[in-house]
């Protein structure tokens, strides 16, 4: 037999944390939740505008990520798409929001590799579909750079992106421009206007 004392003493800390949560804007719900959101994307040439057939977009993960990347390739239009998954399940569901990022290389036998970047609002309760398109460029310098290993990449994406596209139309390849670059020096070069 429990002693009521006991059911008190029992009850005071599920009552404290249940009303620290709610305090603090977090609320147990069973919701969907999305483990991956769908990707998809065009791959072109970035001198021609020709699409590009049998290029890898792969997910860029940790090392000892026990999962495998999320891969897809380009078919003959150069499309590629990377279905979202979900599940629904007990979370604590949180009102505040930040934005997460996803790194992609492409890689292709004729190209030097390309980095892009997807951004979705986070937690993700709901399907965040983005769509991207990645130009590849058949010369340019391969050399790596530490800490910028798509410098030149990004350098010759920024002079693309300028040439074909008014400030507006420009935003959606923002995101790749920077993509695993953490040198100070490289950023201020890739960002710096380029001549026409």
């Amino acid at each position: 037999m429990i002693r009521s004392s006991t059911k008190k003493a029992l009850a005071c800390p599920l009552v404290g944390a249940a009303l620290a949560l709610l305090l603090t804007g977090c609320i147990p719900t069973i919701q969907r939740m999305w483990d991956a959101q769908p990707v998809s994307g065009t791959i072109i040439d970035g001198d021609t505008g020709a699409p590009i057939s049998g290029a890898t977009i792969s997910l860029i993960v940790s090392p000892d990520d026990p999962e495998p990347p999320r891969t897809a390739t380009s078919n003959a239009q150069g499309e590629f798409t990377l279905p979202g998954s979900s599940h629904v399940g007990f979370h604590m569901a949180m009102p505040a929001s930040y934005l997460a990022s996803d790194q992609w290389t492409i890689r292709h036998p004729a190209y030097p590799d390309a980095v892009a970047e997807t951004r979705t609002i986070a937690p993700p309760t709901g399907e965040q579909h983005r769509e991207i398109t990645v130009p590849l460029f058949a010369h340019i310098e391969t050399t790596p750079v530490q800490d910028c290993p798509y410098f030149h990449y990004q350098q010759q994406l920024r002079q693309w992106i300028q040439q074909h596209f008014n400030e507006e139309a420009q935003r959606p390849f923002q995101d790749s421009l920077l993509t695993l670059c953490h040198d100070p020096e490289r950023i201020e070069k890739i960002l710096a206007p380029q001549e026409p």
